[in-house]
């Protein structure tokens, strides 16, 4: 079977260094899987952003190119545009 789905990393192995980083002895090993962990997290909300523009309706395959420079171009998506901050 030629499934390309399967050559896509998930979440589990994406954040997998972040665990040898913690199981290792370096000093500075949970403030590097801090770091890591952040940039991580950061990618996984990339990612999920772009797979529910994806599979909009108002988008099709013709639109593919225009979103992947629309995103390319706005490197300023992070996080915290994506996160509910609920009011105290």
């Amino acid at each position: 079977m030629n499934d390309n789905t399967t050559n896509i990393m998930d979440f589990k192995q994406d954040f997998a260094t972040v665990d040898l980083i913690l199981d290792s002895t370096i000093k500075t090993r949970g403030v590097d899987a801090f770091i890591l962990s952040l940039i991580k997290a950061e990618k996984q909300m990339r990612r999920i952003f772009t797979f529910l523009i994806y599979q909009h309706p108002s988008y099709t395959c013709a639109n593919f190119l225009e979103l992947r420079k629309a995103l390319a171009d706005n490197k300023g998506v992070y996080f915290e545009g994506f996160v509910k901050k609920e009011s105290i």
